[in-house]
C-alpha cells in the first residue's frame, strides 16, 4: 500500500477482504480527517502502522487479520467516541499507550486467542461501555491488570447494586476469567 500522506482530506478508507494486503503504510496511522478506518478479513495482513494518531477516528476494524500481532502505539490522546472490532487477531498485547484512547466506547478482541496481556491503563477510560473478550484464552486473570486489590464482602455488594445505574462492561465467561477477576474488575470500573 502506497504512502497516503499527501491524501489529508481521506474521511474513510476501506480495505475489506484484501486478501494479498500484507502491510499498510504507516502514513495511514496520521490522517487527521479520516473517521473509518478498516481492514476486515484482510488474513494476510501483519504490518499495521506501529503508531498512530488519528483524531477523527471514530470506527476501526480490523477484524478476521489472523496474521496481524501488533496493535500501534496511540502517540496522542484521542477523544472522539470510538469503537474498536479486532475479533479473530493474533495481537498478544494492547500497549499501555491504549490509556490516549480518550474517546473509546467499545473494544472487541473476541477470539483473538493469542491476547495475553491488557494493561491497565485501559481500565482507566472514561467512556467505555462495553469490552468484549470470549475466547481470549491466554488472559487468564484481570488481577494482575488491576492496581487495587478486590473489594471485601461489604463493598462487593454495594458494587453490585451500583452497577445497574451505571455503564454494562461485558465480559464472557469463556474468556478464562474467574467470576472473582470480573467483580474486581467491575468494582474498579464502577469506583474509579
Amino acid at each position: 500500500m502506497p504512502d497516503v500522506s499527501k491524501v489529508e482530506c481521506l474521511r474513510q478508507l476501506q480495505l475489506d477482504r484484501c486478501v494479498n494486503l500484507t502491510m499498510v503504510h504507516e502514513s495511514i496511522g496520521f490522517l487527521k480527517h479520516l473517521v473509518h478506518l478498516s481492514a476486515s478479513g484482510c488474513s494476510q495482513l501483519r504490518n499495521f502502522p506501529q503508531r498512530m494518531f488519528l483524531p477523527s477516528l471514530e470506527v476501526l476494524r480490523l477484524n478476521d487479520c489472523r496474521e496481524l500481532k501488533h496493535f500501534p502505539d496511540i502517540v496522542n490522546k484521542m477523544d472522539k467516541p470510538l469503537n474498536i472490532d479486532m475479533t479473530n487477531t493474533s495481537i498478544e498485547k494492547l500497549p499501555n499507550s491504549v490509556g490516549n484512547l480518550i474517546g473509546l466506547v467499545s473494544l472487541n478482541m473476541q477470539w483473538s486467542r493469542k491476547l495475553e496481556y491488557l494493561p491497565s491503563s485501559l481500565f482507566t477510560l472514561p467512556n467505555v461501555e462495553a469490552l468484549y473478550f470470549f475466547g481470549c484464552y491466554e488472559l487468564g486473570t484481570f488481577r494482575r491488570f488491576l492496581p487495587d486489590s478486590p473489594p471485601d464482602a461489604n463493598e462487593r455488594s454495594t458494587s453490585k447494586r451500583m452497577h445497574s445505574g451505571n455503564r454494562i462492561i461485558l465480559l464472557n465467561k469463556d474468556s478464562g476469567l474467574s467470576d472473582e477477576d470480573v467483580e474486581a474488575f467491575m468494582f474498579k470500573v464502577i469506583f474509579r
